[in-house]
């Protein structure tokens, strides 16, 4: 099992919570509506590509989602900047520490970190991921991560009653995804996130892990877990619009002082 998290309190969904995911879907609509009218632009050159490899019921994995790509998210919306979006590709990638179990007639299992409900979670997540990826629902899919992650430790792991929640929170099919999850689709996308996971080329054994343009750098790691915001400005050498020094001051996760990296490990855990 993981550590719970100290320095949040990652199970606490109180008013300014609540508002929060309310904003994030109510500007997802107007931002949805200005893409309609071809005022997001959309840019394919210089792109940077991050792979986000999790567990879904991981505090940490959750906590990177909700905090630091939630707040990535937010910073997007309340400035009208989701073309932000055109140039940070995010591959999500959820699979974590699963362990290939043999039963006594010699049938094969799945056995994920956090229980039979992490592998239904991972499979909700992954269905989500393959079924909204395009540009046309890419917002909305976001939304729904950062509200599913932030949700689920105050529905008492209920993966079915959050995936219905943030669904209908954010204009998808919950019926789908369900559907999706308990299908062959769903185990096969399971299955291909395993093979991704497993091949990566530096072997890691704690989710959450981060690959940034097929590298994977200890340093842009812990970066991007503390602000992908600050971060993804780094990495673009850039200090106007989003990446001004302002905004990324207003929605900054934390200093190192007083917030708490920790990792799910397989056999353990890591802080």
């Amino acid at each position: 099992r993981c550590v719970q998290e100290t320095g949040i309190n990652a199970e606490y969904m109180g008013t300014k919570q609540i508002f929060f995911l309310m904003k994030i879907q109510i500007v997802i609509l107007f931002a949805l509506a200005s893409l309609a009218l071809g005022v997001i632009s959309h840019k394919e050159s210089e792109k940077i590509n991050l792979d986000l490899y999790f567990g879904s019921l991981c505090p940490f994995s959750r906590q990177f989602v909700y905090q630091s790509f939630g707040n990535f998210l937010k910073a997007a919306l309340s400035s009208n900047r989701t073309r932000v979006f055109n140039n940070l590709k995010i591959n999500f990638i959820p699979y974590g520490n699963v362990r290939v179990v043999t039963d006594k007639e010699g049938r094969k299992g799945y056995a994920c970190q956090h229980g039979p409900d992490e592998c239904f979670g991972n499979r909700v997540l992954g269905c989500a991921a393959t079924k909204y990826h395009r540009k046309k629902h890419r917002l909305q899919l976001y939304g729904f991560l950062v509200c599913w992650t932030k949700k689920i430790g105050g529905n008492h792991n209920n993966v079915t009653k959050t995936t219905e929640e943030c669904a209908e929170q954010f204009q998808l099919s919950s019926e789908k995804l369900l559907k999706c999850s308990n299908s062959q689709k769903g185990w096969e996308i399971f299955f291909e996130n395993g093979k991704l996971t497993d091949n990566l080329k530096r072997k890691s054994n704690y989710v959450p892990y981060i690959v940034i343009d097929g590298e994977h750098d200890v340093k842009k790691e812990t970066g991007s877990r503390l602000s992908l915001l600050k971060e993804y400005c780094l990495l673009r050498d850039v200090k106007i619009g989003i990446c001004k020094d302002e905004v990324i001051k207003e929605f900054a996760y934390g200093e190192v002082s007083d917030v708490v990296l920790g990792q799910c490990v397989q056999g353990g855990q890591r802080q």
